[in-house]
């Protein structure tokens, strides 16, 4: 795998980043963190218009370079802290969908999300299953020409405003199903949260709510794992531009901050935390490049792959940050300063769909 970026991968990059950086610099995030919105309608529809959500989405036939694409655009995400949750959401369902809905249905759903004309959110988790994709107690039960689902989700990223919504459930015999919801269905109650890191969220309770089956039988649980290991892999890129975003805010305090008539950086102990910090950082970025090298490897290997991202996020991610609130001291906990938002977006990512000890269990179990 070739790791310098491409001629196209590079404009990518860099046309990402100077967009976030004259829309969505660290007065713009805290304006939209201390606001509680649950969405910012002109950042989405600017990302969209630059094709910058487009290109990021899973693209059959060519699954790796589109899991770069979406790598890049998530570190950008993460460098920057955007709280808007497509790769939570729409990155999650358009993922499932690539894996388990049929081409010509999929192709318009995904058509949909890259367009901007839906937004689209995945509820998989359930209140008693923990991080376990396969604990579903929702049924969905045919009725007349259609089916209806009873259940309760948890832990829907952007599941208060999605207009679509693509649900797990299990069948009357046992099989497990894809089912999408519309946003102002009947039955459906939508309660509002947000996440540590200012992501709003929703817990949903479903009562006999109509839905449309896009896919049922045995390779939908395979589907839904290879959607979120697929999800956890550019939420590894977002956690490592978020840690990258610690370690330039603390080197630059730490350059100003002064202690006995000296730049605190100047002291080998300050030297030997950033030099360490920037070491951590790299083995959690060569996590990330060895999930997207198994982007289009066996079952196996890109679940271990996802599952080492975790435990290195959960490991060298948090040392980072840890680090960064250390070097900064008490006011690094501070709101009013980045380091504290990107010390709580990676403790979040660590936690979003299984923490560390979680996906450490799973990767032993793979090992055999």
């Amino acid at each position: 795998m070739d790791l310098k970026l491409s001629p196209a991968e590079a404009a990518l990059q860099s046309g990402l980043r100077d967009w976030l950086d004259a829309n969505y610099g660290f007065d713009a995030l805290l304006e939209r963190t201390r606001s509680a919105q649950t969405r910012d309608a002109r950042l989405w529809q600017g990302l969209v218009d630059g094709g910058w959500i487009a290109r990021a989405l899973p693209r059959r036939g060519e699954l790796q370079q589109s899991a770069i694409d979406a790598s890049i655009v998530a570190e950008e995400f993460g460098r920057a802290l955007v709280v808007e949750p497509f790769f939570r959401s729409a990155y999650l369902a358009a993922s499932l969908i690539v894996e388990g809905v049929a081409d010509a249905e999929g192709d318009a759903l995904l058509a949909r999300i890259a367009s901007g004309e839906n937004r689209f959110a995945a509820a998989l988790y359930e209140p008693d299953g923990r991080f376990w994709l396969d604990r579903i107690e929702t049924r969905a039960v045919e009725s007349g020409n259609g089916w209806r689902l009873t259940g309760r989700k948890t832990m829907v990223m952007d599941g208060a405003d999605a207009d679509r919504i693509l649900v797990s459930a299990t069948t009357g015999d046992g099989a497990t199903g894809l089912f999408l919801v519309t946003g102002d269905a009947a039955g459906m109650k939508r309660t509002l949260f947000h996440s540590i890191d200012g992501f709003a969220a929703a817990d949903i309770l479903l009562d006999g709510v109509e839905a449309v089956p896009v896919a049922i039988g045995a390779d939908v649980p395979a589907a839904i794992e290879a959607g979120v290991d697929r999800t956890i892999a550019v939420l590894g890129a977002e956690a490592v531009g978020a840690a990258q975003a610690a370690i330039d805010e603390t080197a630059a305090y730490a350059g100003k901050r002064e202690q006995f008539g000296r730049a605190i950086a100047s002291f080998q102990v300050i030297a030997h935390r950033l030099a360490r910090m920037f070491i951590e950082l790299e083995g959690l970025r060569g996590s990330v490049i060895e999930a997207l090298s198994a982007a289009g490897a066996s079952a196996e290997e890109r679940a271990m792959a996802a599952a080492g991202i975790k435990v290195m996020i959960g490991e060298n991610g948090r040392f980072v940050v840890n680090q960064g609130i250390q070097i900064h001291g008490g006011v690094g906990t501070v709101d009013d300063y980045k380091v504290s938002h990107a010390f709580k977006r990676v403790f979040a990512i660590e936690t979003l769909f299984g923490n560390g000890d979680f996906h450490l269990e799973r990767y032993a179990r793979a090992m055999g």
